[in-house]
């Protein structure tokens, strides 16, 4: 993957890849909730890193 990718663009290509509206999940990577206008080399990842889709709707949820 390009890391000089927007977080942005990957939402939009898996919201593509398995319907879903990008407006309805987060990305996230060691704990750190991807905000959309980052670039991923913005977070250090590594090869092999996970990221994380999350819902809208649970996401920052402290109960």
């Amino acid at each position: 993957m390009n890391d000089a990718n927007r977080v942005s663009d990957i939402k939009n290509t898996l919201g593509n890849l398995f319907g879903l509206d990008p407006e309805e999940f987060h990305l996230s990577s060691g704990g750190v909730t991807m905000d959309d206008n980052d670039q991923l080399r913005d977070y250090n990842l590594s090869n092999g890193d996970d990221i994380l889709l999350i819902p809208a709707s649970t996401a920052g949820c402290f109960e």
